[in-house]
């Protein structure tokens, strides 16, 4: 359909067309809740106060957990 009101599309690379445009930052907003709950909920926020291998213990606990959850909720529906 089309579009509710005019948007101002912002890229670097001039070459690109408002529906590449578009299409790329659809791309980059399936992942954006991923980067949010690695940074808030599972450590990664407070990455500098770790060693790396603490760090890596822990994101592989935290993510064993969530897998393990969607798999869960997965079988139950």
């Amino acid at each position: 359909g089309a579009w509710a009101k005019r948007r101002l599309l912002l890229s670097t690379d001039l070459a690109l067309s408002a529906v590449e445009i578009v299409d790329a930052y659809s791309k980059r907003w399936t992942v954006e809740p991923l980067f949010a709950a690695l940074k808030l909920t599972d450590g990664l926020g407070a990455m500098w106060q770790r060693s790396r291998t603490v760090l890596l213990r822990w994101l592989h606990l935290v993510q064993i957990g969530r897998v393990l959850l969607v798999l869960l909720t997965a079988k139950a529906e």
